[in-house]
């Protein structure tokens, strides 16, 4: 009986254990869906910077424009668009309202600091703020060794010194509101020379050619004459930008030139001057008589100058004249003038005699 009953529940048992297997297998399979779905979106969500099974860079999909944020008052789609970079914004002007003070002291290197300098303030070339600053210059007669400069404009400045033979240090001060007053310490120390030779066309020494400088801040001017050996020098000096020529002021034989110093000394690299003539000038006067301390001024066309004295015996050599066409006049220190025109040669002398009366 046993056995018959095994055969009636034999079908309806495999029936029973298909549709459990079956229904098993289908939650299997949505579990695996449902797992997939839940890693594709998990990752998708990560960024790019995450890695996928194969060790690359998920890379999300492209925005759509309804996943773009709402705005909170219009209700409408808001685009976020790079914004294009601004500009500093500008110099407060009321910076530089007000007044201020600069105060300090000034000091010798290897040098006292004499009784006769001058404190220097201007406005700074390259500070914020110079084009509010004002200049002045504030002499010392006691070799103080301390000042305090009031009731200044705000703005930028450069503090200085100028002595005699001395160099002075820079010290930028910047006054504005909230900081308008400023310490600082200058320093002197002994001023330099320049030094260097001057040849005419043919390599002898120049001898008693002018040779000029001028400070291109100050527009201060000197000159000195070459020796016999052609040499020229320029003591004292005090560091700065300059300019030299040489020749007559105003009229040099080669073109000018601008350095920098630097103390203590400079030699300037040796200079040759181009071919020229020269001129004999003879001042008399109405009985042929040779005038002394005639002042004896003239010019050539386009170029060369003449210039200076004659001497006990009425006569001024002029040397190293570009050859043209001259016209000079003389005046005696009684009053009494006289003009000449002539012609100076490539390395030729003139001979001219000019009357006064």
């Amino acid at each position: 009986m046993s056995s018959k009953r095994e055969k009636r529940s034999g079908p309806a048992s495999s029936v029973k254990h298909g549709s459990a297997r079956a229904a098993l297998l289908a939650l299997a399979a949505l579990a695996i869906l449902g797992l997939g779905a839940a890693w594709f979106w998990t990752r998708g969500a990560v960024g790019p910077d995450s890695a996928g099974p194969s060790g690359a860079a998920a890379i999300p999909a492209p925005p759509s424009p309804t996943d773009a944020p709402r705005s909170a008052e219009a209700g409408t789609v808001r685009r976020d668009v790079p914004v294009a970079p601004t500009s500093p914004p500008p110099e407060d002007p009321a910076r530089f309202r007000g007044r201020g003070r600069i105060r300090g002291e000034i000091r010798g290197k290897d040098v006292a600091v004499p009784a006769h300098w001058t404190l220097v303030l201007e406005p700074h070339p390259t500070l914020v703020g110079s084009e509010h600053a004002e200049s002045r210059r504030i002499e010392f007669e006691h070799g103080e060794t301390r000042f305090d400069i009031e009731d200044l404009s705000l703005g930028g400045y450069r503090v200085r010194a100028e002595a005699q033979a001395l160099n002075s240090t820079e010290a930028p001060a910047l006054l504005v509101r909230g900081a308008s007053e400023v310490h600082v310490s200058l320093y002197l120390a002994r001023a330099g020379f320049v030094d260097g030779f001057v040849l005419d066309h043919e390599g002898r020494a120049a001898e008693g050619l002018r040779v000029g400088i001028e400070n291109t801040r100050t527009r201060e001017r000197r000159g000195v004459e070459a020796d016999p050996t052609g040499m020229f020098v320029f003591r004292e000096l005090v560091d700065g930008e300059y300019r030299i020529e040489f020749g007559p002021e105003g009229a040099p034989l080669v073109a000018p030139e601008k350095f920098t110093f630097r103390a203590p000394t400079m030699r300037w690299p040796r200079t040759q001057l181009p071919p020229t003539g020269s001129a004999r000038i003879r001042i008399v006067d109405a009985q042929g008589a040779p005038v002394a301390d005639a002042e004896i001024v003239g010019s050539g066309s386009p170029a060369g100058i003449v210039r200076g004295r004659s001497g006990g015996d009425g006569v001024l050599v002029a040397p190293y004249l570009p050859p043209t066409n001259y016209e000079v006049r003389a005046s005696a220190p009684d009053g009494r003038t006289g003009r000449r025109s002539f012609a100076v040669g490539l390395e030729t002398r003139a001979e001219v005699e000019i009357t006064v009366q």
